[in-house]
């Protein structure tokens, strides 16, 4: 699927769930998730998303499942979310939502991923987790750069994670992760 609107104004929106078995590449426009589903099968990737073309909506969500073994800086399915480890993940799920997540004293950008690996256990991972600066402003208000720290959710509570913050290139790094959850960055 290739959007190419007459401007980065404009969107495609969905009005159903959707599976591309190809790529979806964004040349001038943006997909609005429009609270479905944008499954990317297994060989499918996100091609040319960038700030002014991207994947996004106040609800919905873009997941892929992919056999991932040893990843070495593997952007999976274009997503944002760049895993490294020596370990095989097996089958793994990776589903990125662009709704806010509330949680203890903060709250966190329009971005959160969900990583759900076969093999969850001693990864000693490390995880590049990209974001737009459009996914600062926020419902509750812009979250600054400047606060922005990693958060995973552990199934009851938002845990803060030590990591490194580049601000010129827009994403967050955490080494040395055990397993996978769902991650978000916020203040």
């Amino acid at each position: 699927m290739i959007v190419n609107k007459q401007s980065e104004n404009l969107e495609l929106t969905l009005n159903n769930d959707v599976t591309i078995n190809g790529n979806l590449t964004l040349t001038l426009g943006d997909v609005n998730l429009n609270g479905y589903q944008l499954t990317l099968g297994g060989n499918s990737t996100l091609i040319g998303e960038t700030a002014d073309n991207r994947v996004h909506g106040t609800s919905g969500s873009i997941t892929t499942t992919r056999n991932i073994d040893a990843p070495n800086e593997l952007n999976v399915a274009g997503l944002g979310i760049v895993l490294t480890s020596t370990e095989n993940f097996g089958s793994t799920t990776v589903v990125r939502g662009n709704t806010q997540k509330v949680f203890n004293a903060g709250f966190g950008i329009n971005r959160y991923y969900e990583i759900h690996p076969a093999n969850n256990d001693d990864l000693n991972a490390t995880m590049k987790f990209h974001n737009f600066e459009e996914e600062l402003n926020t419902n509750l208000g812009t979250i600054n750069e400047g606060e922005l720290d990693l958060w995973r959710f552990d199934g009851a509570v938002w845990n803060f994670q030590w990591a490194t913050v580049d601000f010129a290139n827009n994403y967050i790094t955490k080494t040395n992760i055990p397993q996978f959850s769902t991650w978000t960055s916020g203040s």
